[in-house]
């Protein structure tokens, strides 16, 4: 799916819209359909398909020195992980690692960025993770702003 694609899907023209545009669906009456519509669309659920999106798009390298994890270190961080069944990932960005690392345990994420917030919670809810969301400065372990739970969505097809 391409960038343009996926500005399509949400009803947005430019991607800076994307942030509050996609957290409006994910906290509405119609995100289990969101997810169907998804799903019916060619995606690989064993990677984040929306991190290059999120990156070229929303990444602050300057400010923030944002870089997303990219496949390989997501690869490496799931094998000397071991097979443990909860995950716990701080500076979650788009969750990238907690998909790699995910083995239908409990997930905890922790992310700072309220434009990465929506995207972390687009792959949590659209594989059905059990898990907790935290939008929160993990360095200095203040300004917790939001907390979301993120519920194991039973009835979503392709869930992990």
């Amino acid at each position: 799916m391409t960038n343009e694609d996926f500005n399509d899907l949400i009803g947005i023209k430019e991607s800076y819209e994307m942030p509050e545009k996609l957290m409006e669906i994910l906290t509405g009456e119609n995100v289990i359909d969101f997810y169907e519509e998804l799903l019916t669309r060619d995606l690989d659920l064993s990677k984040d398909v929306m991190r290059d999106y999120f990156q070229a798009e929303h990444g602050d390298r300057g400010k923030l020195k944002q870089d997303y994890t990219p496949d390989c270190v997501c690869e490496l961080v799931r094998r000397l992980s071991g097979d443990g069944k909860d995950v716990l990932d701080v500076c979650a960005g788009t969750g990238a690692l907690s998909i790699a690392c995910s083995t239908g345990g409990f997930h905890r994420a922790e992310e700072v960025s309220t434009r990465a917030l929506p995207v972390l919670l687009l792959n949590f809810g659209i594989r059905g993770y059990r898990g907790e969301v935290a939008l929160r400065d993990v360095l200095t372990g203040g300004g917790m702003k939001k907390f979301t739970r993120c519920s194991h969505a039973e009835n979503l097809p392709g869930r992990c």
